[in-house]
């Protein structure tokens, strides 16, 4: 059954991002699904609208309001929480991109082989690039297809810039 667009790429960005470090740290809370999110931040709405509600009750002022308006608030922030950490990924990959292909293609003049340039930067270098590329090796050493492995990079990279260099380095090996 498709989902709405918007929501259906938030929760596949969600789960990549899940998959590439097994949890997220949200307010001292270890999340490990997508279901774990969402419980968390309904949990938050009611936390923060009964507070709110029982702050009232305690000062005798009517924070019907304020409370409703905390509480969405809340409810609110984890998702931009989310959005902020997928955007730094990408920024940080786009960041390191040019490097690496001038390095890339270095490596192809000096005589290198594509999966021999790959590795090196995967073994030599510590950035978010050459971690999308060990990513890319241990995808091919457990088994899968190369598409399936650049594929696997390229969605963790969020970065439609990565995603179309891999593309054409994929195609490039294909044919030749």
């Amino acid at each position: 059954m498709p989902q709405s667009g918007s929501r259906n790429s938030f929760q596949t960005d969600f789960e990549i991002l899940l998959e590439q470090q097994g949890f997220l740290k949200m307010f001292f809370i270890k999340v490990r699904s997508f279901e774990e999110f969402m419980l968390l931040r309904i949990s938050i709405f009611t936390v923060v609208l009964l507070a709110v509600l029982g702050l009232g009750v305690f000062t005798l002022r009517n924070t019907l309001v304020y409370a409703i308006a905390a509480a969405l608030l809340c409810y609110f922030i984890p998702p931009l929480l989310v959005k902020r950490m997928i955007n730094l990924k990408s920024r940080a990959v786009l960041g390191n991109l040019p490097d690496v292909i001038d390095l890339m293609a270095s490596l192809l003049k000096a005589g290198l082989t594509l999966d021999e340039v790959i590795s090196y930067i995967a073994n030599n270098y510590i950035n978010p690039v050459s971690r999308l590329f060990r990513i890319y090796r241990l995808r091919l050493l457990s088994g899968s297809s190369r598409a399936e492995a650049f594929d696997a990079a390229g969605r963790m990279s969020y970065c439609t810039e990565f995603k179309s260099f891999i593309k054409i380095i994929y195609q490039a090996e294909i044919t030749g």
